[in-house]
């Protein structure tokens, strides 16, 4: 069909190309015609004038005729040409409804093929729909035995909770009660032991015996600083190898037994005797009164208070706000040795 239409169209296009061919060759012999009509005749001006009109008006005509039959077979042209692409769709398109019964014929023939084992696949799926409903009742089971071990262990953590607060406050009030204990132990302790050191030091006074004597007092202080324990007692009484204070206030005591009787301690000698600033310390004799008002000038004092022996040692003889307590304050060593001065040593 396709063949015919363009068979039809090669011999229409010939046809108007007749009709041009034609229209050209009207078209020269009226130029021809009227190039052969004389436009001057005698005194006559164009005389061929009505003739070459003549030729003119028909040779329009015969355009206009073949221009008409030249639009005609344009138009029918384009009318097969219309036929032909209409053609063409009709082939496209059948074509198209080919391709598309073979690809569904394939798509039938592949799902056919698919659901061929489609009763098995249907059971497995079952199957699977079966276990993972069991394994839905175990998380389920799991779960509420989880939420039920959170509340057990909420009620648990709040049964811990109160016991280790009262705990905690009964630990607080033990450990204060302990604090306390302790700290009044440590300063009874220190007490002890001071007093003892203040034992050992007068020990050593009494006795006055080297440092390398093996009843001397010297080695013992240091011991006596390094204690912590009060050492073993007996119905108040120290008792030895208990080690502490105790032990080492046993030994001074019967250090102290062993030489009593030795060095005389038992039978004490009392001697007393007078010293004088004004003769042993400042050599200023009898009858030179004006010297010795001049010396002690020279160690007045203003005001007692500002001299911080006064306010360690002394008892004040007026309170401070009583204002300036004007006194003597004066210097001097003393010594205790056989044959010397008491306040210089001379």
């Amino acid at each position: 069909m396709l063949e015919k239409v363009n068979n039809d169209i090669i011999e229409i296009n010939e046809r108007i190309q007749m009709f041009q061919m034609i229209l050209d060759y009207v078209d020269d012999v009226k130029d021809a015609l009227i190039e052969g009509l004389p436009t001057i005749a005698g005194l006559s001006n164009d005389p061929s004038s009505a003739a070459r009109a003549a030729l003119e008006l028909g040779v329009l005509g015969a355009k206009i005729t073949f221009n008409q039959f030249i639009n005609e077979l344009t138009n029918d042209i384009s009318a097969i040409e219309s036929e032909r692409e209409l053609a063409e769709m009709d082939a496209t398109t059948y074509l198209d409804m080919i391709q598309y019964r073979s690809d569904i014929q394939n798509i039938l023939i592949n799902i056919d093929r698919a659901v061929g084992p489609e009763p098995a696949a249907r059971l497995n799926i079952f199957k699977q729909r079966e276990v993972l409903r069991e394994q839905s009742e175990i998380v389920r089971t799991t779960i509420a035995e989880g939420l039920r071990l959170i509340e057990e262990r909420s009620a648990f953590n709040t049964g811990v909770s109160a016991r280790v607060q009262t705990m905690r406050y009964e630990d607080m009030a033990l450990r204060l009660t302990q604090n306390k204990a302790i700290g009044e132990y440590r300063s009874v302790f220190d007490m002890a032991a001071s007093y003892i050191y203040l034992a050992a030091k007068a020990y050593d006074y009494e006795t006055n015996l080297s440092h390398d004597h093996p009843c001397s007092a010297i080695p013992i202080l240091s011991e006596i600083v390094k204690q912590r324990t009060l050492g073993k007692f007996d119905n108040g009484v120290a008792v030895a190898g208990g080690g502490g204070l105790a032990e080492i206030l046993l030994k001074l005591r019967m250090n102290y037994e062993s030489l009593k009787s030795r060095m005389g301690i038992s039978n004490e000698q009392n001697e007393s005797g007078r010293f004088s600033l004004r003769k042993e310390l400042f050599r200023i004799k009898e009858g030179n009164d004006k010297l010795w008002r001049d010396t002690l000038e020279r160690y007045k004092v203003v005001n007692l208070w500002q001299v911080p022996e006064y306010r360690r040692y002394c008892r004040p003889i007026a309170p401070e706000s009583a204002g300036p307590q004007p006194g003597l304050m004066i210097s001097f060593q003393s010594t205790i040795k056989y044959g010397q001065n008491f306040l210089d040593g001379l």
